[in-house]
This record gives structure tokens, sequence and C-alpha cells, in this order.
């Protein structure tokens, strides 16, 4: 069985104890094995999983999707509670300073750096190209290439100058269930289908569902009639969306897709 809590997220609906932020933390149970999936943008996420009854500090494996502190502003509080070492999974790249390019330049990235992760007594593992079993069943999936062409809003530095954010970073889970794929996605800056297409070329196994953020706040109706189309082709898979999805996606894709609901801080979604 395989059991995946949204510790927190953009709302919290009908969750009212719990609350809710700009961010993501999803806690992932499969097989007796316990993954952390992104930390939220701070301790919030910690303070949720105390009133759901989850011990986030158990697990032995926390996979941060990207650098944006809205997935990993929670981790050294997280690493403070632990009394045992854990590997912490991240892309290639991941602790290159990134920027918000707005009305001005503003640091979206981590407040930390490896050597924070391993004077903890952690271990930090990169994923670059491939897909990874880190657990019987679990495997983190790197290199997803992207259909989307880079933001002028997010930007790392080269030498003196600033260029477009590539998020060569960005990783996915996906876990391996008798029902099929579960995949679990952070941001989706490489693009919601094209990781969706990476993850159907690497596995023969149907994808079930698909949870996490898919960064379509932004996406006019032309891009979420597109997206609708191409989900709608593969019947049977269920959408959990959220975080940067947007109300507006949410609501489109929602009248669009069969299977699709929203996830919110609290849900939990159970496969065989």
């Amino acid at each position: 069985m395989t059991r995946i809590t949204a510790l927190i997220e953009n709302s919290a609906e009908e969750h009212r104890d719990l609350q809710a932020e700009h961010g993501l933390s999803l806690f992932i149970e499969s097989g007796g094995s316990r993954v952390v999936f992104d930390t939220g943008a701070g301790e919030a996420f910690l303070e949720n999983a105390r009133k759901l009854g989850i011990d986030p500090a158990s697990a032995d494996h926390i996979v941060l999707s990207h650098g944006h502190f809205d997935h990993t502003g929670g981790l050294m509080p997280l690493l403070e509670r632990m009394n045992h070492a854990a590997s912490v999974h991240v892309g290639d790249q991941f602790f290159l300073p990134k920027f918000s390019r707005g009305k001005r330049l503003e640091y979206v990235g981590n407040d930390f750096v490896r050597d924070d992760i391993l004077l903890r007594g952690h271990k930090v593992v990169t994923h670059r190209a491939e897909a990874c079993e880190i657990l019987p069943d679990v495997f983190v999936l790197a290199g997803l290439s992207g259909d989307t062409p880079p933001s002028r809003r997010f930007v790392v530095p080269r030498g003196e100058e600033y260029e477009a954010d590539c998020f060569t970073d960005e990783i996915a889970l996906a876990v391996r269930t008798a029902e099929g794929l579960v995949l679990i996605v952070g941001c989706s800056h490489p693009g919601i289908l094209a990781i969706i297409a990476s993850v159907s070329r690497r596995f023969s196994e149907r994808i079930h569902s698909v949870i996490g953020g898919t960064h379509l706040i932004d996406a006019d109706d032309r891009r979420l009639e597109e997206t609708a189309q191409a989900l709608q082709t593969l019947e049977g898979t269920r959408w959990y969306f959220c975080h940067c999805t947007g109300s507006h996606a949410l609501e489109y894709l929602q009248n669009r897709c069969p299977g699709f609901a929203a996830f919110h801080t609290g849900d939990r979604l159970t496969t065989a």
C-alpha cells in the first residue's frame, strides 16, 4: 500500500485546523518506508504533520524537487529533529543561487548550502540523468527534458550576468504500485507534459496518478487547452494538482479532465 499526505500546500480547504502557505510538502509511505518530498517554505509543515499524526523526522529519505525556498525552506528544521542520518536527494546544480526578476531582483533560492546538510550528519545524493531506485519500487527521476521555453522571470547568475533558469535541478518521484505508477512532482518547471512523457519512456507501467504542482499559474487558455487535451489521452489516469498550478488552471482542468481533483493541505491519497 502507498499513502501520500499533503503536509502543506497553498490551501487547506476543509482542513481548517491546518496551516496553508505558498509551498509544498508531501509525505509518502510505501511498503513500510517513508519519504518526505519537499519541505515547504518553513516550519509550518511540521506542525501540520503533528496534527495529522505523522512524524516526518522518521523518514530515511528527503527528496527536494528543486532549489526554490517554497520547496526547501523547512529542510533545516526537519534535519534538526532527526536522530538518525537521512539521505537528502537533489538534482544537478540544486545549490546554484536562484532569483526571480520583476520590478527588482529577488533571491528565491535555498537558505542553506551543501555543508549545512553534511555538518548535521546527513548525506547529499545528487541525481543527474537517471531513474534511481532509492527504495523498493520508489524512484527518483532526474534529467527531465523540457517542452516549455525558459521563463524570463526565473534566472540564475552566469558570471556578472543573469540568464534564464532551465531548471536542470528539477527532479520528481515515481512509486510503483499494483495499480500503476504514482508520479509526484514539485513545480514541473520543465513542463508537466514533458515530465509525463519522460516517465512514460522510462517505465512500462501505466501512470495511475500524478500529484503535485504544475506551474500553470501563468498559463493562458491556449496552453491550458493543449494541456487538457494531452491529459485526456491518458485514460484512467487520476490528476491531483496543487500549489503553483493556480486557481484558474485548477478550475479549467477540473471541468475538462476526467479523474481530476485539487489536492489540498491535509488531503490523503491511498493506492494498493
